[in-house]
This record gives structure tokens, sequence and C-alpha cells, in this order.
């Protein structure tokens, strides 16, 4: 066991050691020098530095993030039934314990982010006596390399002690980026060096001239003689004083002696440098496949509109690219032979989160599955985080396949059928009461959310207790409804759904809101929970 810590302290980069830099070892300059160099614009690009420029730390934190936060899990096939396999070795090693220092998701964004901003992402597989995996070894990209030993490609690296270890391809856990030799990644720093480079540029030149320009720039002119050189040192250091600088600027200039100033310098907006900021933000989104909107470039980009939409193609187009690298690379490694060949046990990634609807739509979705023969009302129950019930595993379409009739009863005297006019009371009782409720949660939207100092935070409070909120205006209209005649469903479950779907529009939301656009984005997620009226009534009385 201790020899087995001590592996992953060195695959970690935790020996402590320092290592003399040397042509056979050596240190991440030198590396960088003869690997990565500058780009056009000047500017040293490399995994480290790429990241101090924004919307590249954007791109890769919300790839990573995505693929760490989403479960993968083993399933088993038998016969045609398919069912987790929570027992199985690799689901314990990619939901509970991937090594003694990483948590699942922190392994999973390491991984990714390697293969981002590097071209590969490599861990060694470390298994027991009997062949099972039991741990990952997260194997330093910079020390990271492959090596074709005898016509088989093998994966060099350094532990820490200086020694170059080769390790068995089919013992390394490989995600890698594109491929122009179909096996080792390309880094995508390194090939858009030029694209970065110009980017951390644009931001130096921004920030030189916030500190560096004059307000006001002025050429100054003065009648006479030109004064001692000591007098314009003197002048130049007061205007400097007082106009240097972004915390000075708009400060009164002060002109004496006939002296006349002329405007000189152009202001950022004017060399469209805000302009060049939002294209960079798009070379960028486009480098790494995310969608443009989530980088803050909204010039383009109808998000208030359809978020799930965008979420949706954002998972189709995007992530499931690298998801689908990573399941194949686990079925390929971390299963055995006899798994590999009966094709009983497969990985499978849960992305049901990004493919939620609204309202309306998840129910229309539900309904078709049900009518369809094709989900049982447990399997919809289980995706909603709800409970199974009795008798919900059949499947059955409730409109030509209604339950066995029981025995007969004994006859009863059949009760007059409600008319029409009672269930429109009803309707029209319960929907006055869906939309005085939604009135009230637009309006906590509007003030709360602004004027919060964690936007987040009040929001999953304010949905935490949301049912409670809605018994105060369902639990007695309801309970009429029944009494008119009608059937409605349980309004606890619609209420619970729209509470979570709220909660997780807005989230999307808020994730590229800022402190000005807050409110504005507040005022049209209000607007949301108002034109859901009709839905969560017809939600509620089944219809």
């Amino acid at each position: 066991m201790n020899e087995f810590i001590t592996q992953i302290d060195a695959g970690m980069g935790f020996t402590g050691d320092v290592q003399a830099s040397t042509l056979a070892h050596p240190e991440e300059w030198f590396f960088e020098a003869l690997t990565w160099g500058r780009s056009d614009s000047g500017e040293t690009v490399n995994p480290t530095t790429a990241l101090t420029h924004g919307p590249v730390w954007q791109a890769v934190n919300i790839l990573t993030g995505d693929v760490g936060q989403l479960p993968l899990h083993v399933y088993r096939k038998s016969g045609k039934n398919r069912e987790r396999d929570d027992q199985h070795p690799v689901d314990r090693l990619l939901t509970q314990d991937p090594n003694p220092y990483q948590t699942p998701a922190i392994w999973k964004e390491t991984m990714m982010a390697w293969a981002l901003l590097w071209g590969n992402g490599c861990s060694y597989i470390i298994r027991d006596i009997g062949g099972r995996p039991i741990a990952f070894v997260p194997l330093l990209p910079d020390r990271t390399h492959p090596r074709l030993i005898e016509g088989e490609w093998w994966i060099e690296t350094d532990f820490g002690d200086g020694s170059r270890v080769p390790l068995p391809y089919e013992d390394v856990f490989h995600v890698r980026g594109l491929a122009t030799d179909g096996f080792w990644g390309l880094s995508a720093v390194q090939v858009a060096k030029n694209v970065i480079g110009g980017g951390l540029a644009l931001r130096k030149h921004g920030n030189k001239t916030f500190k560096n320009s004059a307000r006001p720039g002025m050429a100054l002119t003065m009648d006479g003689k030109a004064p001692p050189p000591e007098v314009q040192a003197e002048f130049r250091r007061q205007l400097n004083a007082m106009h240097s600088g972004s915390e000075n600027a708009g400060n009164w200039l002060l002109l004496y002696g006939g002296a006349k100033a002329e405007q000189m310098s152009m202001s950022n907006a004017d060399a469209q440098w805000l302009e060049a900021m939002d294209l960079d933000r798009e070379f960028i989104a486009g480098l790494f496949g995310v969608p443009p909107y989530r980088l803050g470039a909204m010039k383009n980009s109808a998000v208030r509109a359809n978020v799930e939409q965008q979420n949706t193609d954002y998972l189709n187009t995007s992530l499931s690219r690298h998801l689908n690298k990573i399941r194949e690379e686990g079925e390929r490694k971390l299963f055995n032979y006899g798994e590999r060949r009966l094709r009983r046990v497969y990985l499978k990634w849960v992305v049901e989160a990004f493919l939620r609807g609204d309202l309306a739509a998840r129910g229309a979705y539900y309904a078709q599955a049900k009518t369809g023969e094709w989900m049982t009302t447990n399997e919809i129950r289980e995706l909603e985080d709800m409970n199974p019930i009795a008798g919900g595993d059949v499947l059955k379409n409730p409109a030509i396949n209604p339950a066995t009739p029981k025995a007969p009863e004994p006859q009863r005297r059949e009760e007059p059928k409600p008319p029409d006019e009672s269930k429109q009371t009803a309707r029209a009782l319960i929907e006055g009461q869906v939309s005085a409720m939604l009135e009230v949660e637009a309006c906590a939207v509007e003030r709360g959310i602004p004027s919060a100092r964690n936007a987040t935070k009040w929001s999953e409070n304010y949905y935490e207790r949301y049912n409670d909120i809605a018994s105060n205006f369902l639990t007695v209209p309801c309970k009429a409804a029944v009494a008119l005649g009608c059937s409605p469903a349980d309004w606890r479950a619609v209420v619970a759904l729209h509470a979570r779907d709220s909660l997780n529009r807005f989230l999307a939301m808020a994730g590229i809101a800022t402190k000005e656009s807050l409110p504005d984005i507040a005022r049209e997620f209000a607007a949301s929970i108002r034109e859901q009226k009709h839905a969560m009534t017809a939600a509620i009385l089944g219809d």
C-alpha cells in the first residue's frame, strides 16, 4: 500500500524534489521555449499563460466543469433489461474514489483540462492482482510523451525522480484532443497561439492605455518663447500628477499664460478596442467549441429567448464529442476482455440535466412517451427525482389500455354528472390562484435578485421554500375543485417541478450575468414566470 501511495505522490507531482534543468530533463521554461515560443503579437503563449486570458479561462472552465459535474455510471445488460451496476469496481472508481487526492469530479476536470490545453490528458491505471482497475495516477502533461518501442506505442513519463518510465498504452487512460497522426493529440493552445497571443496583446494594450493615458490627451500651445527646460519639466510633472491614470479621468485642466489645448489622442472606443474584444471572445469560443454567449459575446446571441435550445445544441455539438471519447476510452481499458467481448457492461453519462425543457414541453414529452408505451410511469418519475408508485412499472397507454377492471361492486345509485358550469368554476378558481401565486413569485424575483448580495444563493433559498408559499394559494382551491366534480392532479408535484425548472432556468441565465445586467435579467425572468399561468393550470387540472 505504501508503494501505491508513493506512485500517486509521484504522479501528482508531490515529491518535493527540485531537479536540475538538463537537456534530458529540462525545466518548464526550457520546454516552453522549444515547443511553444512567442506568437506573432510578441506574447509568449503556452498553457499557463493562455489561462491568464479571460476568454480562454472561461471556455476551459466551462467545458471542464460540465464534464466534471456529469455522472458516469456502469450499466449492465441482463437479457433485454438494463440496470446500473453500482457494485462494479469501475463504477466505484468513477463515482467515489479515483485516487487518494481527487474526487471523481476533480479527476474528470483535470483530464479534460489537460486534453484541452495540452492536447492530451493521461492517467496511469493502477490494477490489482486480478487486473481490475483500483486507482488513477494523473501524469503531468509536460512530463509525458509517446514513444514507439518495437512497433508498439508506449507512454513515457517522469514521476519526478528524473528517470523516464515507459508505461504500456493499455494501462494509460488517454483523453486526447484533435490528432493529425491519429494517436497523440494536438494542443489547441499551440495550434492557435497567434489567436490567443492576439487576445493577450489586446488586453495588455488596453491595460497600458488605462494606466498611462493622460486625461485629457492634449497638445498645448503657448505664445512667445519656450520656457526653460526646468519649467517645462515641472509643468509636465504637474500635468501627469493631475491627469494620468484612470482614477484621474475627467479632472479639470487648468491653463494659464495664454496656453491653448487641442485634442490629440483617440479613446479606446474610437480605436474600436471594445469591438476587437468582442471578436476575440468569438474567436476563443470557436476555438474550444463553446457557444459564444457563454463567454459573454452577446451581440449575435438570443440567449434570453431560448436557453433550453442553446443548452441542447451545446450538448449535441460540443460537449457530447468529449463525453463520447472519455466513454469509449473507459470501456476499452477499464473492462476486462470477457466483459468487452460479451458486451454485457457499458458506461453511460447521465445527461438529462442538459435536456430538460420548460414545464409544458417536458410534460408533453412525458405524455407522448407514456401513450407511445416506451416509458413507464416510474421511469418518468425517476427522471424527475420522484419515488416510484405501485403499479407504475407497467407499460400501458391510459387511452387504449385501461387498467384491468375489478370485480363488479354492488349497484349504487348513479350520481348526476356535474354540469359544465361547475368545471368552469373550478378552472377559473384554480387559474386565478395560480396567477396570483406566479405574480407573487415574479415580484419577489424582480425585487430580490438585483438587491441580493448573492443572487444565486437567494434564488436557491427562495425555491427551496416555494412549496410552502404555494400551499397558501392552492390547498383550498384544489379541495374546492374536487367538490365541484373535478379530479385535479397532485398540485405539490406540479409545484415542485415548476420550482426546479425555474431555478435551473435562472441559474443558466445568471451564469452570464454582470452586475449591471442583473436587473434586466431579473425582469425578463419574472416575465417568463407570468407566462406559465395557463401551462401550470392545465398541469394541475390534468388536461
